[in-house]
């Protein structure tokens, strides 16, 4: 995935990829997609898939929940979870638990190290867009355990992770394995539609 960066003037190394390929975050840097994913959800009126591995480091065994890595889906890039162009964020704190900004309910699953997350983006109906105007939904997934949320209605798909601290510990994210994808109907699905909705149509025909 092509990406926007961001971080304090004179500090890149704040934004950096480890030797194993995780991207690494530390408080102030984040990473967002160049691609408005929203486009391309509305083309198929298909929902949003992304998936990824996150972990939540700093230097001092701390679980101080003001330490946090976070992802979050905004009208445009490089937006710290907390302003107005963000329509959803997951804070992933340090302590294990998980928050929500910008759906309703507020809290997720706990998470432990590189749990793999999933983030179903709908329509209210749970089966097209989530960009299309037609309500907005979060399907949110951690070790097996989900919750669904409402949302105000997104109209731009921009995808940011990165490192957050308000303590004095320094936390840093891990960010792994991340998958962006629609979840448009499979081949095989769509040809047995069509074989249902032709026996449908015979059969009304017999029965004129």
């Amino acid at each position: 995935m092509n990406y926007h960066v961001s971080y304090p003037i004179n500090e890149a190394w704040r934004l950096q990829h480890s030797n194993n390929g995780q991207l690494l975050s530390l408080p102030g840097s984040s990473a967002s997609s160049v691609a408005d994913f929203g486009i391309a959800a509305n083309a198929e009126n298909s929902p949003l898939r992304v998936s990824f591995t996150i972990d939540v480091g700093n230097w001092n065994n701390s679980t101080d929940p003001l330490q946090w890595a976070h992802f979050s889906i905004a009208k445009l890039p490089e937006q710290d979870p907390l302003t107005s162009n963000v329509f959803f964020s997951a804070l992933f704190r340090l302590n294990g638990s998980t928050s929500f900004i910008g759906a309703s309910g507020g809290s997720g699953p706990n998470w432990t190290a590189n749990d793999m997350v999933t983030i179903l983006f709908s329509d209210s109906s749970g089966t097209g867009s989530a960009f299309s105007g037609h309500g907005s939904r979060v399907s949110f997934t951690i070790g097996g355990v989900t919750v669904d949320y409402n949302m105000n209605p997104m109209d731009a798909g921009y995808i940011t992770f990165g490192g957050y601290s308000y303590g004095s510990d320094g936390g840093i994210a891990k960010v792994d394995n991340l998958s962006v994808s629609l979840t448009v109907p499979e081949p095989s699905a769509l040809s047995l539609l069509a074989v249902g909705l032709g026996v449908v149509l015979r059969r009304r025909r017999r029965t004129v």
